[in-house]
Parts: C-alpha cells; sequence; structure tokens
C-alpha cells in the first residue's frame, strides 16, 4: 500500500518557475537557463528530505499497519537523518525506527522530485 503525502504544495506560480528553472538545465519560459551543478542538485535533495519542499512524498507501509503517529514521527526522524557516504549524492539511505527498518531514495520523475520512503524489514519481529 502507499500513500501518497501533499505536505507542501507549492503555492505560487513564481515559485514552481524558480523550481521549474533550477531543474531545467536547457531553456524555459524563452530564457536560457543555467544547469544546476553537483551542489544545487544536493541542496535540493536537502530542502525536500528536511522540509518537505521542492516534491512529492510517497509512504509505502506494505503489510505492516503503521498508524499515522508513527508515520509522522518517522517522517521527523527522516528530515534529521544526515548519514551520508562521502562523494553521495544524498539522494538515499536507511534508518531504523520504531521497530522497523526504513529505506528511503529521492528519484526525479517526469521532472518532479518524489521521496520515496518504505518499510524494508521489522526489526523487533525479525519478519521481511
Amino acid at each position: 500500500m502507499v500513500t501518497v503525502y501533499c505536505i507542501q504544495p507549492i503555492a505560487t506560480v513564481a515559485a514552481l518557475r524558480s523550481i521549474r528553472r533550477r531543474t531545467t538545465p536547457n531553456v524555459l519560459f524563452g530564457k536560457a537557463c543555467d544547469p544546476m551543478t553537483r551542489n544545487d542538485i544536493i541542496a535540493a535533495k536537502d530542502e525536500l528530505r528536511t522540509s518537505f519542499k521542492g516534491g512529492r512524498i510517497e509512504v509505502c507501509h506494505g503489510a505492516y499497519d503503521l498508524d499515522d503517529r508513527l508515520v509522522g514521527r518517522m517522517l521527523c526522524v527522516l528530515a534529521r537523518y544526515n548519514r551520508f557516504e562521502e562523494g553521495s549524492m544524498h539522494d538515499d539511505g536507511m534508518f531504523i525506527f520504531g521497530g522497523f527498518n526504513f529505506d528511503w531514495r529521492i528519484e526525479t520523475i517526469d521532472g518532479t522530485r518524489v521521496l520515496r520512503v518504505w518499510v524494508e524489514r521489522d526489526v523487533l519481529n525479525g519478519a521481511t
């Protein structure tokens, strides 16, 4: 089961243009745009992960019965995640919370950043 959370929708046309300008490396709205640098991409991914702005959040808990409170607290833990390897693009990771092993990944789908979080396994009960 996948739950899509629209936590921070884009509020203005100006914000939409700003995001498109940063994510589209060629021409947009008739103007040439500079391509995003590696640091710009990492900053945009960090913004999505830490403040849930600039993309969509999807949580898949599969067969596990996770209540909304646990999902909310798990998202707070995810927002504080900072265990990245040297040279990482800050686009994936894993953490344990509430007895569950959560994996997450940020992908770009049809020009939109999507943060996907899923339960890999139940650590306490050993179920996968």
